[in-house]
């Protein structure tokens, strides 16, 4: 009996030990969005996400702002992305054809979220393959993730060379791209059930408040926590 007894109490605490370490996990992200709003803050971001909203050539005008504005390494250290900064006139039209030649795909997939997405679906997964490809042909690895995020918020989220060295990615590819996601999609599924628990919410509800509060995605939330950790 006795036995038992200490087998629950030290069964209790492991498992008061993963409650707590997801209770971190959701007071950290939110901790470490107010901590990037200060440092960074938002505004250009925002305002690329509106205007990507619109047609082609305003998706196309967005995308190239949010990469010269976050993808500034790549335009400075690669061969390609120097190529890219000193003919900006044909950058602009490859990112335009590439949008282009790609949206009927981008359109299918704009009604799916990252939490509400079956990454195991065949039709989803090499949708965001092909997409991931097609882009890094032209942007390189990270700038195909942040040009996709900008036109599809709600389903990619960003990386970068130290956010794949967190998680363990040596090849940036297809492949890997789709693992990422999943494994990402885990961690806001786990910190949204929690927020979710916490405030008596269903999940749907946990994420538009969290959405509402934050006045950003799920998606961009994780990658401000991947950034700063």
């Amino acid at each position: 009996g006795d036995l038992m007894a200490d087998w629950s109490k030290s069964r209790t605490s492991e498992v008061e030990q993963v409650k707590t370490k997801n209770v971190m996990k959701h007071h950290e992200i939110l901790r470490t969005h107010a901590l990037f709003e200060s440092s960074y803050g938002n505004r250009f971001y925002k305002f690329c996400i509106k205007s990507c909203q619109g047609d082609v050539e305003e998706k196309t005008v967005s995308v190239v702002a949010f990469l010269l504005h976050y993808n500034k390494v790549w335009y400075i250290n690669s061969e390609d992305g120097r190529r890219a900064f000193n003919n900006l006139e044909k950058h602009l039209t490859d990112i335009y054809e590439l949008i282009n030649s790609t949206k009927p795909i981008l359109d299918e997939l704009n009604e799916f979220s990252l939490i509400k997405a079956n990454l195991n679906d065949s039709f989803i997964s090499s949708s965001i393959k092909t997409l991931y490809r097609r882009f890094s042909e032209i942007l390189g690895a990270t700038g195909a993730s942040k040009a996709l995020h900008l036109l599809l918020p709600k389903l990619i989220v960003m990386w970068d060379e130290s956010i794949r060295k967190n998680y363990g990615i040596v090849k940036a590819d297809d492949e890997n791209y789709l693992t990422f996601l999943t494994k990402v999609r885990d961690e806001i599924l786990d910190f949204l059930k929690h927020y979710a628990s916490e405030n008596d919410l269903s999940i749907e509800d946990a994420e538009r408040e969290l959405i509402e509060k934050t006045g950003v995605q799920l998606t961009k939330l994780i990658d401000e926590f991947n950034f700063l950790r």
